[in-house]
């Protein structure tokens, strides 16, 4: 359900939209914005990925992007 409310739906859109995000080249961008809109919306439920996601980007800015 956390990543379905207004708040980890800005930060999840704001990590997907992300240009740092999308040259790491890791993630197919789009079929990730798709799989989200469907969480978002019930239709399925990725919340281990969307949370894969989440952290690898947010270690990547923490570990690599910051040295």
């Amino acid at each position: 359900d956390w990543f379905r409310s207004e708040k980890f739906g800005i930060l999840i859109k704001d990590i997907l939209s992300s240009q740092r995000f999308k040259e790491r080249n890791i993630i197919d961008v789009p079929k990730a914005f798709s799989l989200y809109n469907k969480h978002s919306t019930g239709s399925i439920n990725i919340a281990k990925e969307i949370w894969k996601f989440i952290n690898l980007e947010l270690w990547f800015k923490e570990f690599i992007d910051n040295k």
